[in-house]
C-alpha cells in the first residue's frame, strides 16, 4: 500500500492534480497493479477531466478511470421496475456478506449499472496483496458468491439466470478445496487431480463429491441465517441502488456504521 501511494504521488508530479486527491484512498483500491497500470489510471482520469473541460484531475476523475479499467463502460439499460429493483437486491445480498464475512476483501463499488454484459457488480479487493489464500478466505468467497441468490428467493421466492455465474464459481470453489486442496469434512488429504480418474476409487468419488455438496449446503446455509438477520441492512441497500444506481466504498462504508457496524481498521500507515 505504502508503495502504490508512492507511485501515484511520482507519476501525479506530471499533472495537474486537486491537492485534496487521496492517494493513500486510490492505493487501497489498486491492490496488484503494477507502476505501469498505476500510471495508466492517472492517464485515463486526464482523458475523463478532459472530455469535460477541466485542466485539474480530481478523486472523482480516478474513481471513473478505475471503474472503466476494472469494470468496463457503463450503460444504462431501459429496465423495467422490478426487474431494476430484483438486481439491487441480488447486489445488496452480495454487498452484505462480503462486509460481514469475508475476512480480506472491502467493498469498493457497488452497482446496478450494466457493464460487460452484466447488470450489476459489487467489486471487492483484497485490503492488501495475498498470496496464499487460507480455507477461511476462499469459504467466504463461496458465501459472497451466494449472497444473491439467496437476496432474490428471500425477497421474491423466485430467482433469475442472473445467479448462474454465482453457482459456477462457488461450485469451482468447493471442488478446488476439497479435490484439490484436502479441506473437505471427510478429512479424505489430496490433490487428487494429479491423479489419473481411473486411478481413484469410486467410493472415493462418492465421498469427495459429497464433500463438496456438504461445503456448499453449509456455505448457503450460514449466508442465508446471516442475510435473514440483517436483511433490514439488506433492504437499505437495494434502496440506496435504486436510488444513486452506484455507491462507492465511503458511501458503504457510512450506511454499515449507521447500524453500528464500523469497518475492520486499516493499517496504520495509511489509516
Amino acid at each position: 500500500l505504502k508503495e502504490r501511494k508512492e507511485i501515484f504521488e511520482y507519476y501525479a508530479k506530471r499533472i495537474k492534480v486537486d491537492p485534496a486527491l487521496d492517494f493513500a484512498r486510490l492505493a487501497r483500491k489498486t491492490i496488484r497493479y503494477s507502476p505501469a497500470e498505476v500510471e495508466n489510471v492517472l492517464k485515463e482520469a486526464i482523458l475523463i477531466a478532459t472530455r469535460e473541460q477541466r485542466e485539474m484531475i480530481t478523486y472523482k476523475d480516478c474513481v471513473k478511470a478505475l471503474d472503466r479499467i476494472e469494470l468496463g463502460i457503463a450503460h444504462r439499460l431501459n429496465m423495467s421496475a422490478h426487474e431494476k429493483e430484483m438486481t439491487a437486491f441480488h447486489e445488496a445480498g452480495h454487498l452484505v456478506l462480503v462486509y460481514m464475512h469475508h475476512p480480506t476483501n472491502d467493498v469498493f463499488k457497488a452497482s446496478i449499472v450494466e457493464r460487460g454484459g452484466v447488470l450489476g457488480v459489487v467489486h471487492s479487493v483484497p485490503r492488501e496483496e495475498i498470496f496464499a489464500r487460507d480455507s477461511n478466505t476462499i469459504y467466504a468467497d463461496i458465501m459472497v458468491s451466494l449472497g444473491g441468490y439467496l437476496a432474490e428467493k428471500i425477497k421474491y421466492n423466485v430467482t433469475t439466470e442472473g445467479v448462474g455465474s454465482d453457482f459456477s464459481n462457488a461450485m469451482k470453489q468447493a471442488h478446488y478445496m476439497v479435490w484439490i486442496l484436502g479441506m473437505g469434512q471427510s478429512g479424505l488429504v489430496g490433490n487428487f487431480h494429479a491423479l489419473p480418474e481411473m486411478s481413484i476409487a469410486e467410493e472415493t468419488k462418492r465421498k469427495l463429491a459429497l464433500d463438496t455438496e456438504a461445503m456448499l449446503s453449509k456455505a448457503m446455509s450460514e449466508s442465508e441465517k446471516t442475510l435473514r438477520a440483517e436483511w433490514h441492512i439488506v433492504e437499505r441497500f437495494a434502496a440506496e441502488l435504486l436510488k444513486h444506481e452506484e455507491l462507492d466504498y465511503d458511501e458503504i462504508v457510512e450506511i454499515f456504521k449507521s447500524y453500528g457496524k464500523p469497518p475492520r481498521a486499516l493499517p496504520n500507515e495509511l489509516a
